[in-house]
């Protein structure tokens, strides 16, 4: 008895396992969401293009559907396929592209202005730099003068 409730169970969901795909309205602009398979049924919602909707059921030419807001009903089955419209598809690159493009040119700027900044800093590293040698001229001059000097000064004394 446990064992035939178990495969009951289980027969009753096999079908809707099977069904549970995605699939998107296609390049027509908008379709009728309706309460049963046929046209003789009440329209509930239009579904614009490029909707996804989780498949359920099909009879004949139409497919119950549900969609990611909850809501379920049936629509023709020509009017679905498993890939996202091409329409919808470009319009999401374009919105992609317009951002990294943006992204891109931001970068470019950021670039320039380090680029600047670097050329100036490599000015006065060098300049630094001369500095230092000329400084440090002249503290070896100082020492090897104050040598002597220190010497005369102590053989004075």
């Amino acid at each position: 008895m446990r064992h035939a409730v178990i495969w009951s169970i289980f027969l009753l969901f096999l079908p809707m396992a099977l069904f549970a795909e995605t699939r998107y309205v296609s390049e027509v602009r908008e379709i009728t969401l309706r309460t049963g398979p046929g046209t003789e049924y009440k329209i509930t919602d239009m579904v614009k293009s490029g909707t996804p909707m989780t498949i359920m059921e099909q009879t004949g030419d139409w497919t119950r559907v549900q969609l990611e807001d909850g809501k379920d009903g049936w629509v023709l089955s020509r009017f679905l396929q498993s890939t996202v419209p091409d329409g919808v598809a470009l319009k999401k690159l374009q919105k992609t592209y317009s951002a990294l493009k943006d992204e891109a040119d931001a970068l470019k700027d950021e670039n320039r202005t380090l680029k600047e900044k670097s050329e100036t800093l490599a000015v006065e590293l060098s300049r630094y730099q001369n500095e230092f040698a000329a400084l440090n001229t002249a503290h070896e001059n100082l020492k090897s003068e104050s040598s002597a000097f220190l010497e005369l000064q102590a053989n004075h004394k």
